[in-house]
Formats: structure tokens, C-alpha cells, sequence
């Protein structure tokens, strides 16, 4: 569900000169990129700060939205003073559309082969340890919801509250 992976990018100043600032559109997309890489989930927009000023050591934030719903933000640092940046997810995340799959099939093993489930948002961010809830449905009719608790080892636990 989560990658801890830091991705060192450049991004090149025209001409061999130090910028007065990294080009933010270029930025912008190579955040996107890697976001899409650490969470298997295509980006719909990155926004990342203007002006950003080349300083190693500095570093900013950009807020990456995902395709299916979703917002994350990340951490770019400035490893050097000519653009190379590092990018890391600035927290933990859950994929909804990866957790409904997974509920569906422990309904159907349950005796539930009809249910449907919704968690949300393609990628949901989450604080460990946490919890989310999904709600289950049988022919189209909200049921019950599903309490989905991740603790801070990554292990998810789901119970029904109610019953389909």
C-alpha cells in the first residue's frame, strides 16, 4: 500500500547557468511521475509552490492529486544547488479501490456473493495507526459499513458493523 522510496531527479537550468529559479512546470512534472510510480495510481494535476529558488538543503512541498480521487502531498528536497531534487510521499496512504477488491472477495467467502463495497477515494491518505470506514451493498442498497483498521506495522483488519 506504501513504498518508502525517495527518487533523486534533476531538473536542468538552462544553458549550464544556476536558475533563479527551478522551472515549476518541470518540477511539477517530474513529482507527478514519481508519485505515480510510489503509489501505482496515475496523477489527474500536481501543484507544487512558485519561485522556488535553488538552495541545497531547501525544500518545499507539492500536493499531488490522483485519477479515481485522492490528494497527497509530497516532500522535494534540494540535494544541490543546480536542481537535483528527492521526492517522498509526506505520509502514509491506503488505496481504496484496492482495499473494495480485497473486502469483496473475503464477503464472497463469508457467503456474501452479491455484496459491493465503496471505500472512497482511489488513494486516501491515513495516519498509522488508523482507520477508514467502507460502506457495503447488496442490489444496489447501502447495507452496512466495514470498519478498516491499519495499524502502524501495515496490518489491516476489517469487521462488519452491522450486517448484509
Amino acid at each position: 500500500m506504501r513504498r518508502s522510496t525517495v527518487l533523486v531527479l534533476v531538473v536542468v537550468a538552462a544553458c549550464g547557468k544556476k536558475a533563479a529559479t527551478l522551472d515549476r512546470g518541470e518540477v511539477e512534472q517530474k513529482v507527478g511521475a514519481e508519485a505515480a510510480k510510489l503509489v501505482g495510481v496515475k496523477t489527474a494535476g500536481v501543484t507544487c509552490p512558485a519561485d522556488i529558488k535553488p538552495a541545497a538543503g531547501a525544500s518545499f512541498t507539492c500536493a499531488v492529486k490522483f485519477q479515481g480521487g485522492g490528494t497527497l502531498t509530497f516532500k522535494v528536497s534540494q540535494t544541490n544547488d543546480t536542481g537535483s531534487l528527492a521526492v517522498a510521499a509526506d505520509g502514509d496512504w491506503l488505496l481504496g479501490d484496492t482495499m473494495e477488491k480485497d473486502l469483496v472477495t473475503e464477503l464472497f467467502l463469508i457467503g456474501h456473493p452479491e455484496a459491493t463495497v465503496e471505500c472512497g477515494d482511489a488513494v486516501m491518505p491515513i495516519k498509522l495507526p488508523g482507520q477508514v470506514q467502507c460502506t457495503v451493498k447488496k442490489a444496489g442498497t447501502a447495507v452496512t459499513k466495514v470498519a478498516v483498521a491499519v495499524d502502524a506495522s501495515r496490518n489491516v483488519e476489517w469487521k462488519l458493523v452491522g450486517g448484509p
